[in-house]
């Protein structure tokens, strides 16, 4: 990755310049798609010209392609589709000279490869597109970095996302798996694209994006690491849209703002944020689709784009801009108390676990998840994990959370998930006398 963004970084820069995207999104694309070529073939000595000239992959035909073509007969078939094949399958032998794991080209004559370039262009595009493949384009770095900002743009606007003038990571990674699939599905995340059994090609150009973010290059601007449980947000986004101002419109529950113009089933699931009634949007266009209506809102500093059915919306008079996003501010760290965080002394050899009964204790089984990361992504996931750990609706083996007799423990739980998170919630407190004596100065031992 280093390699690779010190390389290209100029070219890299150019070509992102004026469009949402930036070197290191694109670099991501790069590391996914042929990444896994260039060590092997820089330990061979060869130049960068060499290793772009080299870069291509996907040997799978049918039945394990559908899309064109899926065989050399279903090429051949095709205006110049021989050519085409005498070069798809030159391409293949020749990177299977300095890339193992390929050497079963040269028995199997059938065989050629259905990407070309760094960016991996699929043959597919062969029969709208004959003369970037048949004349290599796709050899030369800018032709297949151009080509890829084509294909990134066009996935952009098929993400309703091509009036804007910034995107955040999540949102390119969004694009990128529209780049490899045709269209992202909100209710996936980020499991969509190529699963290579470990992870979704989302998954890992998340982890890409987040790493090659703290790779700094001679020539690129500072670079940022945070600590573990910390990340770098993005500056936020102003609105973008214009149109008519409107409100909220509701009697009995919030209104649901949805990735797309439909009711997904289950009904939460392309829900992307709840807005109350009365709570001001702002229209894209004056047209519904399918009874919805496509808005913006600003919630707690962060700008939502979406879709909310037409019913529950009403004009707002009298018409006013959204206000501009305030800026966020640096938090202040933690001022330092004077009693510090206490917890409740166990003996060296005791294990608290979810499967008893909830006592004073806090939990101390092994494996427990934590919150931990350095991007948005993973904190979510981490949290996730912690939810998923903890559970109190599996009372069969959570006793610790079940409720009996007319006892309920949702303080319990509450502790047990802060903690989890690094965060202290008291279980268990100082006396009034170890108060007065730890002001007073004094070391105090919990007992």
């Amino acid at each position: 990755m280093r390699w690779f963004k010190e390389t290209f970084w100029a070219e890299l820069t150019a070509a992102t310049d004026g469009t949402v995207f930036d070197p290191d999104m694109v670099s991501a694309i790069a590391c996914q798609e042929t990444g896994s070529l260039w060590a092997p073939m820089r330990d061979k000595g060869l130049s960068k010209d060499e290793i772009v000239r080299l870069c291509c992959g996907d040997t799978l035909d049918a039945p394990n392609r559908s899309a064109f073509p899926k065989t050399r007969a279903h090429l051949e078939a095709e205006p110049h589709g021989k050519k085409m094949f005498k070069i798809a399958r030159k391409a293949l032998l020749d990177m299977s000279e300095h890339v193992s794991g390929y050497g079963f080209a040269k028995n199997r004559k059938n065989k050629f490869c259905h990407g070309y370039g760094v960016f991996q262009l699929d043959l597919q595009f062969f029969k709208v597109e004959p003369e970037y493949f048949l004349e290599r384009r796709y050899e030369q770095f800018s032709e297949t970095l151009g080509r890829a900002m084509r294909e990134l743009k066009s996935c952009q606007k098929k993400r309703r996302l091509q009036d804007r003038t910034s995107i955040t990571d999540f949102e390119f990674v969004t694009i990128a798996i529209t780049y490899n699939t045709g269209r992202f599905r909100p209710n996936k995340g980020l499991k969509q694209g190529h699963f290579d059994g470990a992870k979704h090609y989302g998954e890992h150009i998340n982890d890409y994006v987040a790493r090659l973010r703290q790779i700094a290059v001679p020539d690129g601007p500072a670079v940022v690491v945070p600590d573990d449980g910390q990340t770098v947000l993005p500056p936020p986004h102003a609105p973008q849209a214009t149109g008519p101002l409107l409100v909220v419109d509701t009697s009995t529950t919030t209104l649901r703002l949805r990735s797309e113009p439909e009711v997904s089933s289950p009904a939460t699931k392309n829900v992307i944020a709840d807005l109350p009634d009365g709570w001001p949007v702002r229209a894209f266009g004056t047209k519904s689709q399918n009874r919805f209506r496509e808005v913006e809102a600003d919630l707690s500093g962060t700008v939502f784009r979406g879709f909310a059915f037409a019913d529950f919306l009403a004009d707002a008079t009298p018409a006013a801009p959204m206000e501009p996003i305030a800026p966020l501010e640096p938090l202040e760290p933690p001022a330092k108390h004077a009693v510090e965080p206490v917890w409740m002394p166990r003996k060296s050899a005791m294990i608290t676990k979810r499967t008893e009964q909830a006592g004073a204790h806090s939990l101390n089984e092994q494996g427990m998840p934590g919150r931990g990361g350095t991007t948005p992504e993973m904190l979510r996931a981490s949290i996730h994990d912690v939810i998923a750990f903890l559970n109190p609706e599996n009372t069969a083996q959570h006793a610790r959370y079940a409720p009996r007799g007319r006892l309920t423990f949702c303080n319990i739980y509450a502790h047990d998930f802060c903690a989890l998170c690094g965060v202290y919630f008291p279980r268990v407190w100082w006396m009034e006398g170890a108060l007065g004596a730890i002001v007073g100065g004094s070391e105090v031992k919990p007992l």
